[in-house]
């Protein structure tokens, strides 16, 4: 994608783009901050009973270690996990989360054990390492065998420490995380509207794809009339004749050529022609009974029963009459431009307008036939991919491209 394309982009979406990166950077700031932590232990001291009676010392703490061990293993295991939640009541830890969470360090060479949490919860981490020790103690005492009269392994001491392991986000960490996520989140969506948004919605999309200028832009009929000043400046012939189409029908092409016809109307009142060609929908005209140009086509009347006169500003009109089966044909005969020809002299200019270009041949027949070709190009209504292929049908029958019309809805 060039560098103009990417500016364009930015114009045309900055605000969509805006406002999906400032939802999304509040949302990524609120998820992403984070208040202090806290890091609570309980340091487990235990004794075991007969040690000095072992012969070889090593021997003995290897012993003393591995039996404190056991017991220190069973803290993440649901004998203690499952009390300790219980204990904690509601908004504690589930029993698997305990056993996933807390940590357990086993007893060293001096029996000294101890158990870590850590969470955002000053309160509720001290109660965990507290509680898992108290439920520990209890099962030891329940369990331990005796040893000359008294309990073989104890634990003699727990000392419990909480302290804050970190400050937590500030409110400008938040906000410049929020910053840059929305910054990102913009400039993607930005490029990928640009990227997939395949439309012709300017002059400058017009330009991607055509050599051809743009003459004018048609919101309503005014601005169609309008383009009559325009004509001499891109057909310098006499009398011209311009045929109107357009890719698609959605683009309407037929007010464009009426409001063009009107506007050469007021210039050249009583001597303009206004052809109805479209022989697939007849859109200027609804008449489907009255005589037009299909009937002149087909020869069943001459060109002058066909012509309905200019009237109160409006131009003369040939409707397309009853719609025919074969409307492609019938505009190859070449018998509208014979018509024309041997009329020339009754009109200082002839608008035609036709049926789009994806609806038949019909638009490429008397784009060769007419002295050039206004396009009609409906914005945010056609795809650049489209538009092209129309425009090299047109070339391919050397029509003349008199200039691209932008129509709004």
């Amino acid at each position: 994608m060039k560098l103009d394309q990417i500016l364009r982009a930015v114009r045309r979406y900055w605000w969509q783009g805006a406002l999906l990166g400032a939802l999304l950077g509040v949302a990524a700031a609120v998820l992403l901050s984070s208040g202090p932590t806290y890091k609570a232990t309980n340091t487990m001291v235990y004794s075991v009973a007969g040690v000095d009676k072992v012969a070889d010392p090593a021997e003995g703490r290897i012993y003393a270690t591995s039996l404190a061990g056991s017991y220190s293993a069973l803290v993440t295991t649901p004998l203690i996990t499952v009390p300790v939640s219980s204990d904690l009541g509601e908004g504690a830890p589930k029993p698997e989360d305990l056993a996933a969470n807390l940590r357990v360090l086993m007893p060293d060479k001096n029996l000294i054990s101890t158990l870590t949490w850590v969470g955002t919860d000053e309160q509720q981490a001290r109660q965990i390492v507290e509680a898992a020790g108290t439920h520990l103690n209890a099962y030891v005492n329940k369990t331990s065998d005796k040893y000359d009269g008294n309990q073989r392994v104890k634990i003699v001491s727990q000392d419990i420490v909480v302290a804050p392991t970190g400050p937590g986000s500030s409110l400008l960490g938040d906000v410049l995380k929020g910053l840059v996520v929305a910054t990102f989140v913009a400039l993607a969506w930005i490029l990928a509207r640009a990227i997939l948004d395949r439309k012709v919605r300017s002059a400058d999309d017009v330009a991607e794809i055509s050599d051809s200028s743009v003459v004018g832009r048609v919101r309503d009929a005014g601005d169609a009339e309008a383009l009559a000043l325009a004509m001499p400046y891109l057909d310098d012939r006499a009398a011209p004749m311009v045929l109107v189409t357009s890719t698609h029908r959605r683009e309407n092409p037929a007010t464009t050529a009426l409001g063009l016809a009107k506007g050469l109307e007021s210039q050249h009142p009583g001597r303009v022609l206004l052809v109805d060609a479209d022989l697939r929908q007849g859109s200027l005209s609804q008449d489907a009974q009255g005589v037009g140009l299909s009937e002149v086509l087909s020869r069943q009347v001459a060109f002058a029963e066909a012509v309905r006169p200019a009237t109160n500003g409006m131009p003369a009109l040939v409707p397309a009459g009853k719609l025919p089966p074969n409307p492609a044909e019938l505009l190859a005969s070449g018998r509208l431009l014979e018509a024309l020809r041997e009329h020339s002299a009754d009109f200082d200019a002839v608008v035609v307008n036709s049926a789009p270009v994806d609806d038949g041949s019909d638009a490429a027949i008397l784009a060769a036939q007419t002295g050039g070709v206004l396009m009609v190009v409906g914005e945010g209504r056609v795809d650049k991919e489209d538009l092209k292929d129309s425009l090299d049908l047109l070339g391919a029958v050397r029509a003349r491209i008199l200039g691209l019309v932008l129509s709004r809805r």
